[in-house]
């Protein structure tokens, strides 16, 4: 193999890099590497266990009241359906008695 300036052009910069020695990172640097993936895993955690507990503001009595009065707000529209309803449907079972071409 014959070694042309181009072919020592390209091996000195290789050469040159193999050749630097890391010095290794500092001790900080070290322990924040190792400790931070981990904080931010039990932060996370933290996070949405206070995000899905009940018990963040007000405790479970404070839960329980809020749940309370979802429920009676839903009966509440649901009685307002059923009324609805009823009159649609004695409406049009008023309209269907008076025709004489129902079977």
């Amino acid at each position: 193999m014959k070694i042309t300036p181009l072919l020592i052009g390209l091996l000195v910069p290789v050469i040159a890099f193999a050749q630097q020695v890391e010095e290794p990172p500092s001790r900080l640097v070290t322990a924040l590497m190792t400790w931070l993936p981990f904080l931010f895993l039990i932060g996370l955690w933290w996070f949405f266990m206070r995000r899905v507990t009940p018990l963040g503001k007000g405790g479970y009595q404070e839960y329980l009241r809020v749940t309370q009065q979802r429920m009676e707000q839903i009966e509440g529209h649901l009685a307002d359906i059923a009324a609805s309803l009823r009159t649609i449907a004695a409406s049009s079972g008023d309209s269907k008695a008076g025709r004489s071409d129902v079977t």
